[in-house]
């Protein structure tokens, strides 16, 4: 039941991964304001296999040389060691028993540095990271449905410091990134969205349709209180970076609501 649920996990992070190929490029200088956006899979922890996902969403400005940056970027995976033939193609059914599943999160706490001109790299980011051990225990019902979930948080780093990094090469289809984290090492994996522009990006535009509305929270609100290892989670609504969907993506869509 472990290894199937893992099984779970790594498909619905990776669902779509290898087909998208990044577009990363190089901000123009002359414009004041930069938005970026990065989505990635993770697949190693140091020397040993890893599993999970990285959202990263940035913006800078500079104003007459006075720079305000911010950076939203999380980090999701698991060191189980587990044997899936095409996680791009093929989906798992949610298990339709109880299931527990271990994985780790890292969050970026505070951002000391975003570049995008570094040697080397598309986007460098800097700061203090915190990462949590996570335990999720879901038991259901006859039909599937969960009917209680418990989770179990054990920090592992508070406000460590850190670096994400996207490297600028042409030698790969899809673009190495890493997370070198103080006392956790580092989680290497690749870019499979990413984008670095002068026009606004909608971080909370979970449905892309260019606006922040109701209805990018009717679809957040479909996805309440799910977990990793069941179908309706996806790092892509967890805003907190948690391991679950919870009242606080809701209250962050409903506050950025436009008009």
């Amino acid at each position: 039941m472990r290894k199937n649920t893992t099984l779970v996990l790594l498909a619905i992070l990776t669902i779509g991964s290898f087909s998208i190929i990044p577009s990363l490029a190089n901000a123009d200088t002359q414009f004041d304001r930069t938005w970026a956006r990065t989505r990635g899979v993770i697949n190693r922890w140091e020397d040993n296999p890893a599993f999970g996902n990285l959202r990263a969403d940035v913006f800078v400005t500079n104003n007459n040389g006075t720079v305000h940056e911010w950076a939203r970027v999380f980090a999701m995976w698991t060191n189980e060691n587990v044997e899936m033939d095409d996680p791009g193609i093929t989906l798992p059914l949610p298990p339709k028993g109880n299931f527990t599943i271990q994985f780790y999160t890292a969050r970026l706490t505070n951002s000391t540095e975003i570049r995008f001109d570094l040697p080397g790299y598309d986007l460098y980011i800097a700061g203090n990271w915190t990462v949590t051990n996570t335990t999720t225990t879901v038991t259901v019902d006859e039909f599937g449905h969960p009917v209680s979930i418990t989770r179990t948080l054990e920090p592992v780093v508070t406000d460590a410091h850190g670096n994400f990094t996207v490297a600028n090469t042409t030698t790969t289809m899809h673009k190495p990134l890493e997370l070198a984290i103080d006392g956790i090492g580092t989680l290497k994996g690749f870019v499979y969205m990413g984008m670095i522009r002068h026009i606004e990006i909608k971080f909370f535009d979970v449905d892309g349709d260019g606006k922040v509305d109701i209805r990018d929270l009717v679809k957040t609100a479909k996805r309440y209180k799910a977990v990793p290892g069941m179908r309706g989670y996806s790092l892509d609504f967890d805003f907190n970076g948690e391991g679950m969907i919870d009242i606080g993506a809701l209250t962050t869509i409903a506050a950025n609501i436009e008009g």
